[in-house]
């Protein structure tokens, strides 16, 4: 059984008013609102279980609809049906995304809610062959290219529209806060003034009581310091035995499958879209998961296949555990947020100690 390195691609709508100073109290008031994805529509494929479905789960928790979808109607079902049972906004519908009907009908669906879509999150992939990549048949290559890289940019070029005018309403209802926003920080500041003229009476009183305790302090430090430099000459000779041993073991090696070809290759065009895409307001950023406990591609044993690969993925890569979906899930509603209104064209590596393939 092989290892599966998921680097997901995802897609989202950029914050209009990245131009616009932000002061400290605006950032405040964007940290004490419990859903940070309130309003927002969210497509996700491949959202019935694994990574897909812990990610959908997680940004419905922080308040966007999310529009589920996979291939089989009775996993889009069961997992609206789970979702809506925990109180969440979400709607589902079966995409085959290598099917051009398929994704056509997922956009509608969106739609459906809002009229727009704010997030899209590629998720859908296919793992169909595993062996020596120089043996893969033209079918197999067709078959990951088409699945797992020209799907997501076709989905986006169906969605960009309707995700550029949910970005222009945004920026419109801003620009209306900006005015009020600008006299309550007039009164702030005043107030700061007078706070900031009694903490500088106390930082006097504070500094002439640190110096003490920093002389104390440092008398101290240099007898710790003695200590630890004996402690770290003891360490350093242990780790030199611990090299010498490994070096004359045998690192056992891992079949690789057709999969990482892909998605490196999408890694190429989450660059070349987030430079493209960047004038409209859109941000395009990847994840790259290590090794996840999930069914995808394995089949039903894979989680007890998995354990019994960890003693051996221990000791040639020094993975301590395997992944979880949830993993993924928060990294991925932390970008769909304005908090990461500044990060576009990058891959992020949620991998613990999984090898980087």
């Amino acid at each position: 059984m092989a290892a599966i390195l998921r680097s997901v691609p995802r897609v989202f709508r950029g914050s209009q008013y990245a131009s616009v100073p932000l002061s400290a109290r605006m950032f405040r008031k964007r940290a004490d609102e419990k859903c940070a994805l309130a309003d927002k529509v969210a497509v996700v494929t491949g959202s019935t279980k694994g990574i897909g479905f812990a990610i959908a789960r997680r940004l419905a928790q922080d308040g966007a609809h999310v529009v589920i979808s996979s291939r089989k109607q009775e996993n889009v079902d069961r997992a609206v049906t789970t979702l809506k049972g925990e109180g969440l906004s979400v709607t589902g519908t079966v995409c085959h995304v290598g099917k051009a009907e398929d994704r056509q009908h997922l956009v509608t669906t969106a739609l459906e809610h809002s009229g727009g879509v704010d997030f899209l999150v590629c998720v859908a992939g296919v793992n169909p062959f595993v062996g020596s990549t120089l043996g893969a048949s033209e079918q197999i290559w067709d078959k990951i290219l088409d699945v797992n890289v020209k799907s997501p940019a076709l989905l986006l070029s169906q969605l960009l529209p309707h995700m550029e005018k949910r970005g222009f309403k945004k920026k419109e209802e801003e620009e209306e806060e900006e005015g009020e926003e600008e006299e309550e920080e007039e009164e702030e500041d005043e107030e700061e003034e007078e706070e900031g003229e009694r903490e500088r009476e106390k930082e006097e009183k504070e500094k002439e009581e640190e110096e003490e305790e920093e002389e104390e302090e440092e008398e101290e430090e240099e007898e710790e310091e003695e200590e630890e430099k004996e402690k770290e000459k003891e360490k350093e000779k242990k780790k030199k035995k611990k090299k010498k041993k490994k070096k004359k073991k045998k690192k056992k090696k891992l079949k690789f499958n057709m999969y990482p070809k892909g998605k490196t290759a999408l890694l190429g065009l989450c660059k070349s879209l987030a430079v493209e895409l960047a004038p409209k307001g859109i941000r395009v950023n990847c994840i790259a998961p290590g090794i996840t406990k999930t069914d995808f591609g394995l089949g039903v044993k894979v989680e007890k296949t998995m354990l019994d690969m960890l003693p051996n993925l221990n000791k040639v890569y020094g993975l301590q555990r395997l992944g979880e979906p949830e993993d993924c899930a928060g990294i991925v509603s932390f970008l769909c947020s304005s908090d990461a209104s500044y990060i576009t064209g990058e891959n992020i590596i949620a991998a613990g100690f999984s090898p980087r393939l």
